[in-house]
């Protein structure tokens, strides 16, 4: 393989999983010159091809460097908007459809409610967004794609916690005497079983929160815009 290709492989591995914008391209025909202009002084110095390779692209594992603005991503505000509407929409509706038969209780049916209230809400607002968007020019943006990276981590930590607590605590509540005795943990029916499941309902449900974050997050890619 000549060093063109080699180089040129090593280029796309850098960008790999990143949308082709002209943006993106132009990123990528100066990463590649640049190596080639290192590579061929390399040589010039009497290197071999495989060892000038290997210098030129010692140090270079990542494009975060290249990105101005510390990381940030000029993106189509409007339209990753109308993919997050969308999407946060869906997932409202798969909780209310999963938490329906939660309204046989008092605090299951109060959830289903504001469930319902935020699909309606969210519904509504889907729809004057895309009678209003086409009219608008885009708006444009700059993410720092880092920080939406550590916000979606953080979500997911904090949403796990609040769900290993929550589950902890009722299971201490539920079995704790029988631990503390070296009894057996089992469930005498259905309806503590079911009543176990209405007290974890709230984490259960709020993973729609961690989902939209880390929607957004591999979205922003998608929506990538030339810098001007």
């Amino acid at each position: 393989m000549n060093k063109s290709k080699e180089l040129e492989r090593f280029v796309e591995q850098l960008f790999a999983g990143r949308r082709s914008t002209p943006a993106v391209e132009e990123l990528k025909y100066e990463i590649l010159t640049n190596l080639e202009d290192k590579v061929r002084d390399y040589v010039e110095q009497g290197v071999s091809d495989a060892e000038a390779i290997a210098a030129a692209t010692r140090d270079l594992d990542s494009i975060e460097p290249f990105l101005e603005e510390d990381g940030r991503q000029p993106t189509n505000l409007s339209s990753l908007a109308r993919d997050l509407l969308q999407h946060g929409l869906l997932l409202l509706l798969l909780a209310c459809i999963v938490t329906l038969p939660a309204r046989l209780s008092y605090s299951g049916s109060m959830l289903h409610n504001v469930l319902l209230l935020l699909a309606g809400i969210l519904g509504a607002g889907y729809v004057v967004y895309a009678i209003v968007e086409p009219r608008r020019s885009a708006i444009i943006v700059n993410i720092p794609v880092k920080l939406l990276s550590a916000i979606s981590r953080w979500t997911w930590l904090l949403w796990g916690a609040w769900l290993a607590v929550v589950t902890g605590f009722a299971l201490l509540l539920r079995f704790g005497s029988d631990l503390w005795f070296g009894r057996g943990l089992f469930f005498s029916g259905p309806y503590e079983l079911y009543a176990l499941a209405m007290e974890l309902l709230a984490p259960l449900a709020a993973i729609c929160i961690p989902l939209l974050v880390g929607r957004a997050r591999r979205r922003v890619s998608l929506y990538e815009v030339s810098r001007p």
